[in-house]
């Protein structure tokens, strides 16, 4: 992919909105709205680009179909903190094109857009910076994590999914 061409994709990606759906295939814009661990539905990629919605983790998915078909080297980052008994995530991928990584971000309002760097550490630290913004709460930036994870079961709930990049998934060291 040509630098045109990602500026495309990524223009696609970020009309795709912001949300989840249930197993009854209802939409909720927001984490808080229904219960999102009981009845989260992990969409097939076929889906999301039917409800044109989505939330991180499946946006995560599309981006892995794409890059993997046109042979580009990705990954897939879990970044998390535990904060008063809640945790709060975000995933993200990032590409290696040439000597530059890239990280295409569509979902995380503040942070819209493509940013890049001479390695992983450069864009990590650019969420490292910035995750305060995302869960809206201060915090330590010392507890954040990050984890490399490969490609989820399709159709996984919550709870498994966050067991799959947590435990699973190979630890960053940061």
């Amino acid at each position: 992919m040509n630098n045109e061409e990602i500026k495309k994709y990524f223009m696609r990606l970020s009309q795709i909105k912001y949300g989840w759906h249930d197993k009854k295939g209802t939409f909720h814009p927001h984490l808080k709205e229904g219960n999102f661990f009981k009845d989260f539905y992990f969409q097939t990629n076929e889906e999301i680009k039917k409800t044109s919605s989505a939330i991180c983790w499946e946006i995560c998915e599309l981006e892995r179909e794409e890059f993997t078909a046109r042979n580009i080297p990705n990954q897939t980052i879990y970044a998390g903190v535990f904060l008063h008994h809640k945790l709060y995530c975000h995933t993200f991928l990032v590409y290696k094109k040439e000597d530059t990584y890239y990280w295409i971000e569509p979902s995380w309002e503040k942070m819209k857009g493509i940013y890049q760097g001479k390695t992983i550490t450069e864009l990590l630290n650019k969420v490292y910076e910035n995750f305060d913004s995302f869960t809206h709460k201060k915090f330590p930036k010392e507890k954040i994590f990050f984890r490399i994870y490969t490609k989820p079961k399709p159709r996984i709930r919550a709870i498994p999914f966050h067991y799959h990049c947590i435990v699973r998934g190979k630890k960053i060291k940061f």
